[in-house]
């Protein structure tokens, strides 16, 4: 009898669902993943989004006033509210990622370029 594949095993982007086998290198959080491909994606967007703010007020969250009634959503990575942050991208299955942490998976990336197991 034929042994079944380990496949559904195998860790996977939480933001475009492509296998580890798939991608170069695959970052995991705190039951979240996300590949080098989607860390590239968040960068461009982050990048269009307001390239003039980010030059004068890179780690300074935007002051906006939330009304109380609307959801709270969290960075999947590192558990901080989109008051928090500058910028909270969203991605399927309520996953989120924040540009702070997109800058960390930049440097992860950056530390073993090409690595992949």
């Amino acid at each position: 009898m034929p042994k079944k594949s380990s496949n559904s095993s195998s860790s996977r982007c939480s933001f475009c669902d492509k296998p580890q086998e798939w991608v170069t290198r695959l970052i995991a959080g705190p039951n979240v993943f996300i590949c080098n491909e989607c860390v590239a994606l968040c960068e461009q967007i982050i990048a269009e989004e307001s390239p003039s703010s980010q030059a004068s007020t890179p780690n300074k969250p935007p002051q906006h006033a939330r009304r109380p009634d609307l959801p709270t959503y969290l960075c999947s990575f590192c558990g901080k509210n989109q008051d928090q942050v500058a910028r909270l991208i969203a991605g399927p299955n309520r996953v989120y990622v924040c540009d702070k942490c997109i800058v960390l998976c930049r440097e992860i990336l950056n530390e073993q370029p090409g690595s992949s197991q």
